[in-house]
C-alpha cells in the first residue's frame, strides 16, 4: 500500500475514533447526574447499552463521512483557496452533510410509528438542535487542527504539541533539494509576479506525488522545495527516488497547461543524499522544527552540481550503498567531487530509472 494510502487510513481511524469519542462524551454529560432534570438528548431510550450503541454509531458515521470528505477537499481548486475561506467552506459542508445525517437517523429511529409532522417535530425541537450544533462545533475544531497540520507539514503540529525536538535529538534521513532548472532565464522571461504564480503551480502539482510517496515537506525557499524522509521509511521501495520521478511524470503531463498559460515547461532538478541530522524545536515568535548539520550542506552541494553534469537528478554515494540492490533504478558512478565546504571528496551518481 502507498504512503498515501496508509495516510487516508489512519486519518479515517483518528476521524472515527475522535467523532466516537465526542458523542459518548455528550451522551455522558447530558445524562450523568442530570436525573432531577429534563436531559437534553438526540433520542429519548432509557437503555443505557442502547443509549450508548447509539451515539457511539452516529459518531463511527460521522467520523467516516468526515474522513471521506476531507479527502474531497485534497482537488487542485482548493489547494488555491486561502486558510480563512477553506475553513469556511468546510464548515458550511459540514453543517449540511451533520444535518442530513441526523435527520436521516430520526427518521431511521422513528420509521417504526412513521408521522411525518412527528418527524418535522423532533427536527425543529431544542434537544436536535443541540445535537446539531453539538456535532458543528466538534467538526469546525476538528477542521482547524486539520487546517493547521497541513500548514505545518503532516506529523509536525503534533511533534510541536507533544514537544518531541524540545530538546534536540539526532535523526538519520534522506534529504532531497528539488530546485526549478533555469529559474533566472524564466523569471525574466515572465516578470517576477507570473513567475510567483508559476512557482505556486508547480508547488500545488508536486502534492499528490509528495503525499503518496510519503515525502515530508521541510521547507519552501524560492523556487526551491526541501523535502525528507526517515532513513526507512524513504528506503522502503525506494519512494524516495520514486518522488522524483513521479513528480516529473506529472509535470509532464500538464505540459499543455503550462505552454498556454505561462509559455514553459517547468522542469525541475534535484540533488538527494541520507546521513544524520541534528533536530530541534526553534523559535519563539514563529516555532518550527528544524534541522541542522552537513547532511543538508552536502544536498545542496551535490543538486547543484546537476547543471555541471548535465543530469536532471544526482544522489551521494551514501544513498546509493544505503538503497542497495536490486533496485528499480539505474545508478551511475559520474565523479567524485570536492564539494564546497567538505574536506573529502563525494562520490556522485546519476539516477534514472529501469
Amino acid at each position: 500500500m502507498s504512503s498515501r494510502g496508509q495516510q487516508r487510513i489512519r486519518f479515517c481511524i483518528i476521524s472515527v475514533c475522535v467523532w466516537v469519542t465526542a458523542f459518548l462524551l455528550f451522551s455522558f454529560l447530558r445524562h450523568a447526574g442530570l436525573d432531577e432534570f429534563d436531559s437534553v438528548e438526540l433520542v429519548r431510550e432509557s437503555n443505557e447499552m442502547e443509549r450508548v450503541l447509539i451515539y457511539g454509531g452516529v459518531g463511527f458515521f460521522l467520523g467516516l463521512l468526515y474522513a471521506f470528505t476531507d479527502f474531497l477537499f485534497e482537488k487542485r481548486f482548493f489547494a488555491r483557496q486561502s486558510y480563512g475561506r477553506l475553513l469556511l467552506i468546510k464548515i458550511v459542508f459540514y453543517f449540511l452533510m451533520m444535518k442530513v445525517l441526523f435527520m436521516g437517523i430520526v427518521i431511521y429511529l422513528k420509521w417504526s410509528h412513521w408521522d411525518w409532522n412527528m418527524i418535522m417535530g423532533v427536527i425543529r425541537s431544542t434537544n436536535y438542535w443541540v445535537g446539531l450544533s453539538y456535532a458543528l462545533i466538534v467538526g469546525s475544531i476538528l477542521t482547524f487542527v486539520r487546517q493547521m497540520s497541513q500548514k505545518f507539514g503532516p506529523g509536525v503540529l503534533w511533534n510541536l504539541v507533544r514537544g518531541k525536538y524540545r530538546t534536540p535529538r539526532e535523526e538519520e534521513r534522506i534529504f532531497m533539494f528539488l530546485d526549478l532548472q533555469s529559474s533566472t532565464t524564466i523569471a525574466d522571461q515572465l516578470g517576477h509576479v507570473r513567475f510567483s504564480q508559476l512557482i505556486q503551480d508547480c508547488f500545488i502539482d508536486m502534492t499528490d506525488a509528495l503525499r503518496r510517496n510519503g515525502a515530508e515537506v521541510y521547507q519552501y525557499v524560492g523556487d526551491e522545495v526541501v523535502v525528507s524522509w526517515p532513513k526507512k521509511k524513504g528506503l522502503r521501495d525506494g519512494v524516495a527516488v520514486r518522488c522524483f520521478f513521479d513528480i516529473q511524470d506529472y509535470l509532464k503531463s500538464r505540459a499543455e497547461y503550462y505552454e498556454t498559460n505561462y509559455g514553459v515547461q517547468p522542469v525541475f532538478k534535484a540533488g538527494m543524499h541520507v546521513g544524520w541530522v541534528t533536530v530541534a524545536e526553534v523559535g519563539v515568535l514563529k516555532r518550527e522544527i528544524s534541522y541542522h548539520g552537513d547532511t543538508l550542506n552536502t544536498t545542496a552541494r551535490i543538486e547543484g552540481c546537476c547543471n555541471q553534469f548535465k543530469r536532471e537528478i544526482l544522489a551521494s554515494a551514501a544513498l546509493v550503498e544505503a538503497m542497495g540492490p536490486p533496485s528499480a533504478y539505474q545508478f551511475e558512478e559520474l565523479s567524485e567531487e570536492l564539494l564546497r565546504g567538505k574536506k573529502e571528496p563525494v562520490k556522485i551518481f546519476g539516477v534514472g530509472p529501469n
